[in-house]
C-alpha cells in the first residue's frame, strides 16, 4: 500500500508533540487540522507555530465549525482520520462532525488520548461528576472508532473501563522531542557549587504538580545531606509565590527560582540536573495522564523520582534508574531523595544504562513507527 493519508485533528500544536508529528509526515501523508490553536498561547506559553508541519487552523466560534465541514470535504480522499482530544464540549462536537463524514466515505478513524482517572476515593464529588459525563458522552465516540491509541496500561485501563473492547486498545510508546541547544551552565547561572547534587523540577507551578510537597521534603533531609543538593525550579505559574515563601519559611537556602524557561533551551536543565523529580498530586482528583518532562529526564539518562499521579511514571521508572512514591507523602519523597543520595554513583551508572534502553523505546520515531504499525493491522 502506499503512504497512508492521514487527516490528524488535535486541539493545539504544542511544542512537545512538533517532533512525533515530523517523524509521522515521513510516513505517512499527514495533515493536521488543529481545532482550537489558541490553547497552545493560553497552556503551554508559546504561540503554536506550524513548524513547517502541513497545519489547517480552526477559527474560534461557529466558524470553526463551517472551516471545519469545508476542511473534511477538500481532504476526503485521506483513508485515515484522527480525532481530536475529548476534553471539552466543543471538542465532542466537532468529533461527531467528523465522524459523520468519517461514516459517510468509510474512512476509518482513530483516537488518541492519554487519559486515566485517579482513584474514586481520591475524587471529590464534582470531579466524579465530570468524569461521568465525559464517560457517558464520549463512549459513544470510542466503539465507533475502529482503533484506540493508549500511551500506557494506565490509559488503556480507562479505555477498558469505558467499555472499550481489548482487541480495539494498541499501546503506542509516547515521547517528546527534546530539541538541542546552545550549552549555558545552570550551574554557574545560579551561582550552585559543582560538588552539590543537583534536583531538578521543570514545569508549570501549580497546586497539582506538587511543588510544595518537594519543597517540604528537601526541608526534611538530614543537615548533612540538605547541604549536599540545590534545587532548581524551573518554571511558572499561579502558585509559585506560595512555594517561595514556603521556601523563606523553612530557611531553605539552597532552592533556586528561575521563572518561566524557553522550551527550546530547556535541554540544557536536563543535561545538566543530576535527579530530575516529578512530585505531582491527586490534587482535587485529577492526574497528571502522562509527564512528558519524565521522557525528557530519561533522553538524558538521569535519575527520576516520581509519584504515583504520574502517568509516565509506570513506564518509565524502574529500580534501576529511579523510584515511585506515594502521590502527595512527604515522608516517602524525603526517603526517596534520601536513599538516592546514599546510593548515587551507583545509581547513576544503572540508570544511565537503563535510560538509553527506554528512550530508544520511547523515541518519536518509535513511536510514528508504532502508530504506522497499528494502520497496517487494522488495514489489513
Amino acid at each position: 500500500m502506499e503512504k497512508y493519508k492521514i487527516l490528524f485533528a488535535h486541539n493545539s500544536l504544542p511544542e512537545y508533540r512538533v517532533g512525533w508529528f515530523h517523524k509521522l509526515s515521513r510516513y505517512a501523508d499527514c495533515r493536521f487540522l488543529i481545532t482550537n490553536p489558541q490553547i497552545a498561547g493560553k497552556i503551554y506559553g508559546h504561540t503554536g507555530e506550524k513548524n513547517g508541519l502541513n497545519c489547517i487552523e480552526l477559527r474560534k466560534g461557529f466558524g470553526g465549525y463551517i472551516d471545519l465541514v469545508a476542511c473534511i470535504k477538500e481532504n476526503k480522499d485521506v483513508n485515515f482520520i484522527e480525532l481530536p482530544p475529548i476534553d471539552s464540549l466543543n471538542e465532542y462536537m466537532k468529533s461527531l462532525v467528523i465522524l459523520y463524514f468519517a461514516n459517510k466515505w468509510k474512512i476509518k478513524t482513530g483516537y488518541f488520548w492519554e487519559k486515566w482517572d485517579a482513584p474514586k476515593k481520591l475524587q471529590p464529588i464534582s470531579r466524579r461528576v465530570k468524569n461521568k459525563i465525559l464517560s457517558i458522552t464520549a463512549n459513544s465516540l470510542y466503539r465507533q472508532c475502529d482503533v484506540i491509541f493508549a500511551v500506557g496500561e494506565k490509559s488503556k485501563d480507562y479505555f477498558k473501563s469505558n467499555g472499550v473492547p481489548d482487541e480495539k486498545i494498541h499501546i503506542i510508546p509516547d515521547s517528546t522531542y527534546l530539541p538541542k541547544c546552545k550549552y549555558e551552565s545552570i550551574r554557574k547561572n545560579l551561582d550552585i557549587p559543582e560538588s552539590n547534587i543537583l534536583l531538578l523540577y521543570f514545569g508549570r507551578i501549580i497546586k497539582q504538580k506538587g511543588l510544595d510537597v518537594l519543597i517540604r521534603a528537601i526541608s526534611k533531609l538530614e543537615l548533612e545531606q540538605k547541604n549536599r543538593v540545590s534545587l532548581v525550579v524551573a518554571g511558572d505559574g499561579p502558585f509559585k509565590n506560595a512555594c517561595v515563601e514556603l521556601a523563606e519559611t523553612l530557611s531553605l537556602k539552597n532552592v533556586c527560582f528561575t521563572g518561566a524557561v524557553d522550551p527550546k533551551i530547556r535541554r540544557n536543565y536536563f543535561e545538566q540536573c543530576d535527579i530530575f523529580i516529578h512530585p505531582g498530586t491527586f490534587y482535587k482528583g485529577r492526574t497528571d495522564v502522562w509527564g512528558l518532562t519524565l521522557n525528557e529526564a530519561v533522553d538524558c539518562g538521569k535519575i527520576i523520582i516520581a509519584t504515583e499521579a504520574v502517568g509516565s511514571a509506570y513506564e518509565l521508572v524502574r529500580r534501576e534508574n529511579g523510584i515511585i512514591v506515594e502521590a502527595g507523602n512527604t515522608i516517602e519523597l524525603t526517603k526517596a531523595i534520601h536513599d538516592v543520595i546514599v546510593n548515587f554513583e551507583n545509581m547513576k551508572r544503572t540508570a544511565m544504562k537503563k535510560d538509553i534502553e527506554l528512550s530508544t523505546k520511547y523515541s518519536t520515531d518509535n513511536m510514528a513507527k508504532e502508530y504506522i504499525n497499528v494502520l497496517d493491522l487494522i488495514f489489513g
